[in-house]
């Protein structure tokens, strides 16, 4: 019996150092970095495979903490606005040109899917499970490859909003075969706060990319290349 409680205290004593979710609504700039797998079929036949490091930009509105009908809290967020950027050795090959590679956020009358952050157990917000979803446009230069497409990022267990150390699972594959090109699960790691000036010069690379102007308010609309 001794033991079993102070396993308990122990478990109690580190859930309070993990801290808590937010109590507010709030907004929040993030940047981390995707790495994603992309295969290619090349002009001569062969097909190839590298892993490609994409920047992104991140703006997400945080709800308030609720408790959910398991008696444990969570709070529910919108991704705003996510925008990506990198560079592909292989597609460069494959086209004979430089080619960049960036993701966006899918305009409406597309809707968003709402995300969610719950924690794994009762007694404290720490550890937690984190569940990114969005709807999504995937270009290479200024032509769109894949229009709408949904997926969704998950983590746990995590200690932290942004979730770091950690890596986190990309289950967002697609693929182009009119193009020959394949973008399979990949991953998300050094997630971190960023400032909004930060977070706006990222925005504006990726939309450089795709010929797009650039904006210069942080907390407004990203969408399409005059929103």
């Amino acid at each position: 019996m001794d033991e079993i409680l102070r396993t308990q205290h122990l478990k109690q004593v580190l859930a309070g150092a993990l801290g808590n979710f937010h109590v507010g609504s709030l907004t929040e700039f993030e940047g981390s970095t995707i790495t994603i797998p992309i295969e290619a079929q090349l002009p001569n036949g062969w097909i190839s495979v590298e892993e490609v490091d994409l920047h992104a930009f991140m703006r997400l509105d945080l709800d308030r903490r609720v408790k959910n009908q398991l008696g444990r809290t969570q709070f529910e967020f919108n991704i705003v606005v996510w925008e990506l950027y990198g560079r592909s050795g292989l597609l460069s090959e494959k086209f004979g040109e430089d080619v960049y590679i960036t993701f966006s956020l899918t305009p409406p009358p597309q809707k968003q899917p709402r995300s969610i952050c719950f924690a794994n157990q009762e007694e404290s917000d720490f550890p937690a499970t984190i569940v990114y979803s969005a709807c999504y446009d995937v270009y290479a230069n200024k032509e769109k490859l894949i229009d709408g497409q949904m997926g969704v990022a998950i983590c746990t267990p995590i200690v932290s909003i942004p979730p770091r150390d950690v890596l986190v699972a990309f289950e967002k594959p697609f693929e182009d075969r009119r193009q020959g090109i394949a973008f399979r699960r990949g991953c998300c790691w050094g997630m971190r706060t960023i400032t909004p000036d930060d977070f706006l010069n990222g925005a504006n690379r990726a939309r450089e990319i795709r010929g797009w102007p650039a904006l210069k308010d942080p907390m407004g609309s990203f969408f399409g290349p005059t929103p």
